[in-house]
C-alpha cells in the first residue's frame, strides 16, 4: 500500500532545495516511485476538526493537521523529484526524497508538502 507523509514548511519564498528523510524508508531506492505535491496553507491551533486517523487507525492512532490548504495568490509547485536510497541521503541510514520547492509570491508563505511512496517500482520503462 502506498504511504504518504505530509509536512509543513514555514516562511517559504523563491526556489528552495529540500530533502525529506524518514527512518521507515529504508526500502526506498532510486528506482522507487514517488509523488510530491505542495500547496499554500494557513496555520491555526489544532482543534477537534483537525484530528484524523493515521496509518495505524485500527490501533486507534490519531494525528493532527494544524493547517488548512488555501488557494492563495502564490504559485506553488514542485520539480526535480529524486528518490534516494540508503547511503544517498545525509544521515546515510534512511531513504528519502530530494526535490525543489518553488514559491512565487511577494512575501514568504507557509507550504505543506505531501510525499507519497508507492509500494511497487515502475512496471515498464519505454
Amino acid at each position: 500500500m502506498a504511504r504518504s507523509f505530509r509536512h509543513l514548511i514555514s516562511g517559504v519564498h523563491g526556489r528552495v532545495s529540500e530533502t525529506f528523510t524518514h527512518p521507515d524508508w529504508g526500502m526506498l531506492s532510486s528506482q522507487s516511485v514517488v509523488h510530491v505535491s505542495a500547496g499554500q496553507v494557513v496555520t491555526h491551533e489544532a482543534g477537534p476538526n483537525d484530528m484524523m486517523y493515521g496509518p495505524n487507525a485500527d490501533a486507534g492512532q490519531l494525528t493532527t493537521q494544524p493547517f488548512s490548504y488555501t488557494v492563495g495568490d502564490a504559485d506553488v509547485w514542485v520539480s526535480n523529484v529524486s528518490p534516494l536510497g540508503l547511503g544517498e541521503v545525509p544521515d546515510g541510514e534512511s531513504g528519502g526524497v530530494a526535490y525543489v520547492l518553488h514559491v512565487d509570491s511577494a512575501s514568504p508563505i507557509d507550504v505543506a508538502v505531501t510525499i507519497t511512496l508507492e509500494d511497487q517500482t515502475v512496471w515498464a520503462i519505454d
